[in-house]
């Protein structure tokens, strides 16, 4: 070895010295376990999402609304609220247009005028 690797070697002998090769291994293995009651699952109503919200409360509306007027609705319904955000309806209105845009004539809601939404027929 060179100089170089000579602080390289001297190290691996202290590290190779703290442990002989011939040594067993310290490591344990766990017996495998087997599971005597299955698993309980708990029924944890599922959070609506906003957009399923907006699909009910622009239904129940018949009418165009605007994404502030969703928001309050569902509020006002408890189907949704947002969790402490400033702008829900920013928030509201973005998630619409993207589903729009994405999904086309698939999403559930149609542009009815500039802000407004209505749920597809």
């Amino acid at each position: 070895m060179s100089k170089k690797t000579g602080k390289v070697a001297t190290q691996r002998v202290k590290i190779e010295s703290l442990k002989p090769v011939d040594a067993p291994s310290t490591k344990t293995t766990k017996p495998a376990t087997v599971a005597t009651e299955p698993a309980k699952e708990t029924t944890v109503p599922k959070k609506r999402s906003a957009l399923a919200a907006a699909v009910k409360v622009l239904a129940e509306a018949g009418q165009p609304l605007n994404a502030k007027e969703i928001v309050e609705r569902m509020a006002k319904a408890g189907l949704w609220k947002s969790p402490s955000g400033k702008t829900p309806w920013a928030t509201l209105s973005a998630a619409l247009q993207r589903s729009l845009a994405k999904q086309g004539h698939a999403s559930p809601f149609r542009k009815a005028g500039r802000g407004k939404f209505t749920v597809a027929q």
